[in-house]
């Protein structure tokens, strides 16, 4: 319970001596001491605030320490500290250097590297490397229809019958 300056109240209104005059008086000495005047409301609401701390702050200190755990353990992947413009030129170049190695890699035997992702696109080269060179070797052997022309099943069934029949070993590539 507070006493607030009322519509009539004169500049030289005092809470403090405002509020002990209203609250020795009949009927508000039925209220607690401790719960009559501002003095006494600012009291109750530190002790509210510092409760209401107490009870959250180790949940406050628990989240802090995760992040600050996950943050540690984000840094430690960094490596040591790189200082010295010595120390990040090394570093730097030792990244470039990896790349270049999976570049190379990549590019020569893409079927060894470590990531899936990277394996397919050697892969992807790779056989079309290889059909390129089947087609250039041996791509005169194979029947070639315009699409849209009309031609009969049996007579496509008898030209690839032909092509099998003759085998690749009867005739020689056209260089």
């Amino acid at each position: 319970m507070v006493q607030n300056r009322g519509p009539k109240a004169t500049n030289s209104f005092n809470r403090e001596e405002e509020e002990m005059a209203t609250f020795s008086r009949r009927p508000w000495t039925g209220i607690p001491i401790e719960r009559r005047g501002t003095l006494m409301l600012k009291k109750f609401l530190a002790n509210l605030l510092c409760r209401r701390i107490r009870e959250n702050f180790p949940d406050m200190q628990r989240t802090i320490g995760r992040l600050l755990a996950a943050e540690k353990a984000y840094l430690m992947r960094l490596g040591e500290p790189r200082t010295l413009h010595h120390q990040q030129q090394t570093y730097l170049v030792s990244i470039a250097e990896r790349f270049q190695t999976l570049a190379h890699q990549a590019l020569t035997s893409p079927e060894e590297l470590s990531a899936d992702a990277m394996k397919l696109r050697g892969m992807t080269q790779k056989s079309g490397d290889e059909f390129a060179e089947e087609l250039r070797r041996h791509g005169h052997f194979y029947p070639f229809h315009e699409i849209g022309k009309s031609t009969s099943s049996t007579s496509l069934q008898n030209e690839i019958d032909l092509v099998f029949s003759l085998g690749s070993d009867s005739v020689s590539p056209i260089p």
